[in-house]
C-alpha cells in the first residue's frame, strides 16, 4: 500500500515538474518575442530618424552653399550635425542589441520564437550568423526605408524582408 502511494506521489511530482518546464519554456519564449520586437522597433525607429536628419543636413548644406549667409541656418545645421552624431552612436548600440537577440533566436531560442516571427522555422548557417545578421539588418532597413513604410507597419515589413533575404541568400 505504501509503495503504491509512493509511486503515485512520484508520478504526480514528475508530471508537476514537466508542467513547470513547459511553463518556463512558454515564459522564456514570450520574453524573447517581446524583447526582440521592442529592440527591433527601436533599431528601426533610430535608423529612420537618422536617415531623416541626414537628409535634412544635405538640404541645409545645399542652401548654405548657395551663398546664403544666415546665422540661424548655420546654427540649425550645427545642431542637426550634433544630433546626427548622437543618433549614429545610438544606432550602433541598438544594432548590437538587435543582432545579439536575433543571433539568440537562430542559435538558442525555442523553435516557437522563429515560428512566431516567420510562420516557419528557418535553418541558418550558424558559423557566421552574427556577420550575416549585421549585413542583413542594414539592407533590410534600407529596403523598408525605400518603400517608405508607415511607422505602425515597419516591424511587420522588416520581418518579411528579413525572412526573404535570409531565404534568398543564407538559408542552408
Amino acid at each position: 500500500m505504501e509503495l503504491a502511494l509512493y509511486d503515485r506521489q512520484y508520478m504526480l511530482a514528475k508530471e508537476h515538474k514537466q508542467l513547470i518546464e513547459k511553463d518556463n519554456v512558454f515564459i522564456q519564449t514570450n520574453n524573447i518575442i517581446l524583447k526582440t520586437s521592442s529592440i527591433t522597433r527601436e533599431y528601426i525607429d533610430i535608423a529612420f530618424l537618422l536617415s531623416k536628419i541626414s537628409k535634412s543636413i544635405c538640404l541645409f548644406e545645399a542652401v548654405i552653399n548657395s551663398n546664403i549667409e544666415d546665422k540661424k541656418l548655420n546654427k540649425i545645421l550645427k545642431k542637426l550635425k550634433k544630433s546626427e552624431k548622437t543618433l549614429k552612436l545610438l544606432l550602433e548600440v541598438s544594432e548590437d542589441k538587435c543582432t545579439k537577440l536575433w543571433q539568440e533566436i537562430f542559435l538558442k531560442a525555442p523553435d516557437m520564437v522563429q515560428q512566431y516571427f516567420f510562420d516557419e522555422i528557418l535553418s541558418v548557417d550558424k558559423s557566421n550568423v552574427d556577420i550575416v545578421l549585421r549585413e542583413i539588418l542594414y539592407y533590410t532597413f534600407k529596403e523598408i526605408e525605400v518603400k517608405n513604410v508607415e511607422e505602425g507597419n515597419r516591424l511587420k515589413e522588416f520581418l518579411l524582408v528579413l525572412k526573404g533575404m535570409l531565404k534568398e541568400v543564407y538559408i542552408l
